[in-house]
């Protein structure tokens, strides 16, 4: 069922916070989020992805690479099958320096339009790109 598309609105929890429950809680919060819109009975998609992770930030910004793990461990079993399947990922961008937006996606126009601190995460078939070596 890809594309599969959502937003979470405030601020992200980073793989490496020092409080462990605090990140299990996060992980959590976000699998029940994908679960509420993930279709009833739906497999996890097969073959590679493009995770789009989005994080849109008022003033602290965590580090990509610890974003990235407790959203893509929360996508798996519901939408991914393993994050082993994510051949692209993420980028950030400061709220307030924020002044176009190339492609439409309406959750994250809405999402902008609130003027808080989201993720926006879109999960789709990734592209074959050939490479020349």
């Amino acid at each position: 069922m890809l594309p599969f598309e959502f937003v979470i609105m405030g601020p992200p929890v980073s793989q490496q916070t020092r409080y462990k429950p605090r990140r299990r809680a996060w992980i959590e919060q976000l699998r029940v989020a994908i679960s509420a819109i993930w279709p009833t009975g739906e497999k996890p998609a097969v073959g590679p992805v493009r995770v789009g992770i989005t994080h849109v930030f008022a003033t602290v910004t965590i580090d990509l690479d610890n974003l990235a793990k407790p959203v893509l461990d929360a996508l798996k079993g519901i939408v991914l099958q393993d994050d082993e399947q994510v051949r692209e990922l993420m980028r950030k961008h400061e709220l307030d320096q924020i002044d176009r937006i190339q492609t439409f996606r309406p959750l994250l126009l809405q999402a902008l339009g609130r003027g808080e601190e989201f993720l926006h995460i879109v999960v789709e078939e990734a592209l074959d790109q050939e490479v020349v070596v």
